[in-house]
Order: structure tokens, then sequence, then C-alpha cells
């Protein structure tokens, strides 16, 4: 939580604002810290939810193949 906390300080300080899902995007991932793999959607998210959930590993899925053949991957790494 203090990671994700310094993270959208740090953030607002250099650019002047937040985009609206940036808080929302911090509170799913500090309930993902619990997790071994938080998984996404959205690629910006992978850029930066390293920096919050170090230990946990960040996936993106990228919607070519199914999401259940994908999640199983991921199972399976």
């Amino acid at each position: 939580m203090i990671l994700a906390d310094l993270y959208v300080t740090w953030r607002a300080a250099r650019a002047s604002a937040l985009a609206r899902d940036v808080q929302d995007d911090c509170y799913h991932l500090v309930n993902a810290s619990y997790c071994d793999v938080y998984a996404t959607k959205d690629e910006p998210q992978t850029r930066y939810a390293f920096k919050i959930i170090a230990p946990t590993q960040v996936r993106f899925y990228d919607g070519f193949s199914p999401l259940s053949d994908w999640l199983l991957a991921l199972a399976t790494e």
C-alpha cells in the first residue's frame, strides 16, 4: 500500500495530474500483491505495475487467444 501511495504521489507531482483510472488501478494492484501473478489487458498498467507489486509477476493479455487458453497457459508456467 505504501508503494502504491508513493507511486501515485510521485506521478501526480511529475505530471501535475492523474488519469482517472490510476487510483482504481493502484487499488487492484495492492489487492494483487497477495497473488503470484497479476493479469491485465490494460497494457499501460504493465509499465508500472511491477513498481507497486515487485514480487508479483505481471502478465499482459493481448486478447488474441481465448482467455481460458491464456489462463491455463499461465497456470502451467
